[in-house]
C-alpha cells in the first residue's frame, strides 16, 4: 500500500519510479529453465538470461505471454528451493 501511494504522488509530480527485485527475476527466470541446470542463473545473470529466452526484454516493459504459460511450472521449482 505504501509503494503504492509513493508512485502515485510521484506521478503526480511527474517522476518515474522503477523498482527492482533479484527475487523476482530469479522467479522469471524460473519459468524457463530449473535452477539446478542453468548456468546464466546459477552466476547470478538474470537479465542476460531474459533477454536471450524473451525478445526485446526490458525491466520496465515485457511482454509476458510467454512467462505467463509456465507460471505453475515456476512455482514448483521454486517451491522445491525454498526451505
Amino acid at each position: 500500500a505504501m509503494l503504492s501511494a509513493v508512485h502515485s504522488e510521484a506521478k503526480k509530480k511527474g517522476i518515474k519510479i522503477l523498482c527492482s527485485n533479484q527475487r523476482f527475476e530469479v522467479f522469471l527466470c524460473a519459468h524457463f529453465e530449473d535452477f539446478e541446470t542453468s548456468q546464466h542463473i546459477k552466476e547470478g545473470r538474470y537479465e542476460e538470461f531474459l533477454k536471450e529466452r524473451l525478445k526485446n526484454f526490458n525491466k520496465n516493459k515485457y511482454d509476458c505471454t510467454e512467462i505467463r504459460k509456465n507460471a505453475a511450472v515456476a512455482c514448483d521449482r521454486c517451491e522445491r528451493l525454498d526451505i
